[in-house]
């Protein structure tokens, strides 16, 4: 970044006085006002970008953790489901039994009601 001290001195260098000298200087300020308008540019245009890509791998990084919870309910669903299968598979089978001892003793000539008095 050159001081407008710094611009002067190199127009008198090329020769340049008067109005040749202002508009040099005047472009030289208004070029240096531009690179910085665009390294201020750039910069923004990286920080957004930087902020983006950010914001998106906190929004997979969620998404997949969403998922995973799905999955894991689903799962703790089936487990529960197929344990209340087995609960009524060993209740159907429990009354059977109860039903086949009731059917033996009855053969027997047992009532049930004696049974427990014993």
């Amino acid at each position: 970044m050159s001081t407008l001290k710094e611009l002067m001195e190199l127009g008198r260098e090329l020769d340049l006085t008067g109005n040749d000298l202002r508009a040099f200087v005047k472009e030289e300020q208004d070029r240096e006002r531009d690179r910085r308008l665009a390294e201020r540019q750039s910069e923004k245009e990286r920080l957004e970008a930087e902020r983006q890509s950010e914001k998106d791998r906190f929004e997979a990084e969620r998404q997949s953790e969403k998922d995973k919870l799905e999955a894991e309910k689903v799962r703790l669903e089936a487990e529960k489901a197929a344990k209340e299968a087995d609960m009524q598979v060993l209740y159907r089978r429990m009354v059977a039994e109860r039903v086949e001892r009731d059917a033996g003793l009855k053969k027997a000539g047992w009532q049930r009601s004696e049974i427990w008095k014993r």
